[in-house]
């Protein structure tokens, strides 16, 4: 009888001081197949059930997991203020290629954060793209033979030409 009539108390002296004890914050996503690889998807595009997310936040060190459900979508309801980071940890040979952890931001003013949306492809089905190496990058071992084998050639051919001009 004296833990319930405690508790009580405590109840009245928090909801006398202001204290909501109610948690009213949500985020809502999506998580979408990128097709293409282009980290770019949205609706119209396939959607991936079962995806790992997690969730961390600014006020406490224990994240929450959860997956998104058979349609794609997944929701973290009834959440407190703060700002959340929402994480896309998708197994091999899956891969985010959108931003693969998005901010939300939950406060007074917005209980709501739609679309935290995620892009995931198959690593092994994304077409290969060829960019040229960054000025001062280092040079891959194949590109250097064939840049020696190049200047090889260069040489060779004004070795004969000089030799000619000498002799003919």
């Amino acid at each position: 009888m004296k833990k319930i009539l405690a508790l009580f108390v405590a109840l009245a002296v928090l909801l006398t001081f202001g204290v909501d004890l109610a948690l009213a914050g949500s985020i809502r996503g999506t998580v979408y197949e990128d097709v293409n690889g282009d980290g770019r998807c949205g609706p119209g595009d396939p959607i991936l059930a079962w995806v790992p997310l997690k969730f961390t936040t600014n006020h406490s060190p224990i994240p929450i997991y959860l997956q998104s459900g058979d349609n794609g979508t997944y929701g973290l309801v009834a959440i407190g203020d703060s700002t959340w980071f929402v994480t896309a940890e998708p197994p091999a040979p899956w891969v985010v290629t959108s931003a693969k952890t998005r901010e939300a931001l939950i406060d007074p003013n917005n209980q709501l954060a739609l679309n935290v949306d995620f892009c995931i492809a198959d690593s092994g089905k994304i077409p290969a793209r060829r960019t040229l190496p960054v000025s001062g990058a280092p040079i891959s071992a194949p590109l250097a033979g064939i840049i020696l084998l190049g200047f090889s050639l260069m040489a060779s051919g004004l070795g004969l030409e000089w030799r000619r001009r000498r002799l003919g």
